[in-house]
């Protein structure tokens, strides 16, 4: 019964109460599901509801003087009134009561206006509807949402709704703080999801280590293959296992098969002289994104340490030179102005040169990744037709850099070589083709990638195929290894149907069959040549390699080397470092230099790129595992050519893994010097340390990993690799034309762990469509920290 023709005493109370309430309500549903969840939030997250919720309503005169007349301003006559339109106005009164409009058209939609507009209101909806993002799995979250979005369309049109939502508001807050977790139990306990480590010698330790090789050494027997299978994986890297968990999660029964005694690809490790080693996975970046695609395979926690813990974030060193490592050395931290300011401190004369590539880098590498990865989706798109408008205006701008090298594009922007050799060369081993031959693309999008830094899975990479499996054998399905697919089957009519066997010709049955290796292993070895359409690849791809267009990647040679010690005893690096023996000597030119090695690795071994990388110091639980003991891991890139001559030996035999010639082992023997002299420049202290060093070489790589000639990233990322022509032919999920036979992993997307994973979520996409993805997005409880 007040009348708001005046501002009373009463009227001014019952505003700030009303106000403050209103305010506070997006801060209560923020809490409230924080709460109900046992999830955190980031502080940047906490410092804008504070800031918008808390610091506005109560230094309101200071901070809404920017928001709408400063007549309006907040202070003794902070009442409510009735409007021309007959709604409640809280706080804009003035003792006049003349109808004062108050705000401001530049901050919010309309002119000076008297009614709170549209914008503060989507604002305060926001800020209510937003915390249910954290929901797990996503659908409660989302029908809360759209419960509390449909009352606001409501209350938008009359006082009473708006008055009945208000209420609904607070009371749904409430319940997301009591009663949310009864009602939409998750299921999900971050400690039950979390590994648990132990020494290898002890009691616990060997226990642990038994039940983890059940997992990943499970040896194939056709007695153990599931009966009515809905699909054959082959190969269990990272692509071949997300595809088969994503299914899984649509309940169908998944047999992946691995040719290796290991099963995880790339990510499996291997125990070497009191140690352990990773075989691919080095490091990571885009970690908020690994998480994301994660969480919806596995069913354990995956953790990640930030490299450079121990040395101000630094994640990634590039020394050129060979001279003094603090004064000269590229030192790259987490954060994108931070790898800029580096950058800028080491070149000042080069300052926006620095600033205007970098800029450039980050804004068309990214769309780039974008156009590339709707083109896997949608490789037949008239959005890749060349004559297409649409095409021509807002596709092949972008495009036409992923053609160009990165030579040629920075060419464009920097004037300096020895900058130059930073950034299109500085991280070559992470993509293994020099600077006049990659394409910009490849070397722009990596560094976007470790914009926030570099990560190392906690735990060593087994982690990952042990967190994912579980979730293929729970919905029937099994990982088998030692499972080597001799062909896969094709029948008259061009359908897949299953796979045969190596040595037992064991037939394996299945409606879908998804091929995990790359695309020289599948056209050149898993499909009959009486197939047409696989036949019509072959030629075709054999073809485009003699020239040179789809060649396969260099490999590597790596060096695992073993400690005595704990990597904080020997104070390890736990940031990577990517260095040369004295570049300036051939005027920072990487492509000269690295030709050169290729040619004669033994004689100019000692100035090529060799990484250094420290899976021990990057792992937290390494010393957990392992005590007393430390690792290295040293690599340079490598042509199979190197060892091709013993790679097969008299009368057409081969030369099989531990029954090498001992032209391969002496061959390999030259390595090991040149990387020792590296490794003790850098690490001293290590020199009387050493209790054993291995080489492995591409050819180790074709037989753990089943490479085709030991490649490392699969086809060659040259410019070639990315025009839409050889995509459209070769390289998305459908590309073999032939029915129910799909593809995943390196050849369907992208090379690398990340690239891989992405190609999963693509496969299972073509696979089960639109509607069940989006089922599984919404109803998984992910594992997430």
């Amino acid at each position: 019964g007040e009348d708001l023709s005046t501002c009373s005493y009463r009227n001014w109370v019952a505003t700030k109460l009303a106000f403050s309430t209103i305010m506070w309500e997006p801060a209560a549903s923020l809490f409230g599901y924080v709460y109900a969840s046992k999830q955190s939030v980031g502080y940047k997250t906490i410092a804008v509801y504070v800031f918008c919720f808390f610091v506005m309503p109560v230094f309101g005169k200071k901070i809404f003087a920017l928001w709408y007349d400063a007549k309006c301003a907040l202070g003794e006559n902070f009442c409510s009134r009735i409007t021309d339109g007959g709604h409640i106005l809280y706080g804009l009164h003035q003792d006049s009561f003349g109808g004062l409009k108050c705000w401001n058209k530049y901050y919010f939609f309309g002119e000076m206006q008297e009614e709170i507009p549209l914008l503060l209101r989507v604002m305060f909806l926001l800020g209510i509807v937003y915390p249910y993002r954290f929901s797990n799995p996503l659908t409660p979250g989302i029908l809360n949402a759209l419960i509390i979005t449909a009352s606001w369309l409501l209350g938008y049109y009359t006082d009473a709704h708006a008055s009945v939502w208000c209420w609904a508001a607070s009371l749904q807050s409430i319940y997301l703080l009591f009663f949310d977790v009864s009602l939409f139990p998750t299921g999900y306990d971050r400690k039950s999801t979390q590994f648990a480590y132990h020494a290898i010698d002890t009691k616990s330790g060997k226990a642990a280590k038994k039940q983890e090789l059940d997992v990943l050494q499970n040896r194939y027997h056709a007695k153990k293959i599931p009966k009515e299978l809905d699909a054959i994986v082959i190969g269990s890297g990272i692509g071949g296992l997300t595809t088969a968990a994503l299914l899984a999660r649509t309940g169908k029964k998944c047999l992946v098969l691995e040719q290796h005694y290991r099963a995880g690809g790339c990510m499996h490790t291997f125990d070497e002289f009191g140690g352990e080693f990773d075989s691919g996975i080095h490091y990571v970046g885009a970690i908020d994104r690994v998480k994301l695609f994660l969480s919806f395979v596995t069913t354990k926690l995956v953790e990640w340490y930030p490299m450079g813990t121990r040395k101000q974030e630094v994640f990634d060193t590039i020394d050129l030179d060979g001279r003094d490592f603090d004064r000269d050395v590229i030192q790259y931290r987490a954060g994108r102005q931070r790898i800029v300011d580096e950058l800028i401190r080491k070149f000042p004369n080069s300052k926006q040169n620095i600033i205007d590539y970098m800029q450039f880098a980050a804004k068309t590498a990214s769309k780039i990744t974008h156009i590339f990865i709707l083109s896997k989706i949608f490789p037949h798109s008239f959005l890749f037709n060349e004559r297409n408008l649409i095409h021509r205006m807002f596709i092949a701008p972008y495009l036409k850099y992923a053609r160009m090298t990165a030579n040629q594009v920075l060419d464009e922007f920097i004037a300096d070589p020895k900058l130059k050799a930073v950034i299109g060369g500085g991280q070559l081993i992470d993509w293994c083709l020099i600077p006049s031959d990659a394409s910009w693309w490849v070397v722009a999008a990596m560094m976007n990638y470790y914009d926030d830094g570099g990560y190392y899975p906690k735990g060593g990479s087994n982690n990952i195929p042990l967190s994912i499996i579980p979730v293929i054998k729970a919905a029937g399905g099994e990982v088998l290894c030692r499972a080597t697919v001799q062909q896969i089957l094709v029948n008259n009519q061009n359908v897949a149907y299953g796979v045969e066997m190596d040595k037992t010709g064991e037939i394996i049955k299945a409606p879908l069959i998804i091929s995990g290796v790359g695309a020289h292993t599948l056209y050149w070895q898993l499909l009959p040549s009486s197939v047409p359409a696989a036949m019509s690849k072959r030629e075709e791809l054999q073809i485009l390699q003699a020239k040179g267009e789809l060649d396969v990647s260099f490999g590597h040679m790596t060096a695992f080397v073993t400690f005595e010690g704990t990597a904080d005893e020997l104070d390890l690096p736990d940031y990577n470092i990517h260095s040369w023996g004295g570049l300036d000597k051939y005027e920072y030119d990487i492509s000269r230099l690295q030709k050169l090695f290729y040619a004669d690795p033994i004689k100019y071994g000692d100035e090529a790129l060799i990484c250094l990388t420290f899976p021990s110091a990057k792992d937290p639980y390494y010393n957990v595992k392992f005590p007393g003991k430390s690792n290295a891991l040293l690599l340079t890139e490598a042509k199979y050519e190197w060892f091709e001559d013993e790679a097969v030996v008299v009368n057409g035999a081969s030369n099989p893994y531990g029954k090498r010639t001992k032209g391969y082992k002496a061959l390999k023997e030259s390595f090991k010097d040149m990387f020792l002299k590296r490794l003790i420049k850098y690490c001293p202290q290590v020199a009387d340390k050493i209790i054993d060093i291995e080489i492995g070489t591409p050819l180790s790589s074709e037989h753990f990993l089943n490479t085709y000639k030991g490649g490392s990233y699969g086809i060659s990322w040259n410019t070639q690799r990315f025009k839409h022509e050889y995509t459209k032919k070769f390289f998305h999920a459908t590309a073999t034309d032939i029915d129910r036979l799909y593809v995943t992993g390196e050849s369907a997307v992208f090379g690398g762990f990340v690239g891989a994973l992405v190609s999963g979520y693509v496969t299972a996409l073509k696979i089960l469509g639109w509607k069940q993805m989006a089922r599984i997005m919404l109803s998984t409880t992910r594992v997430q920290e």
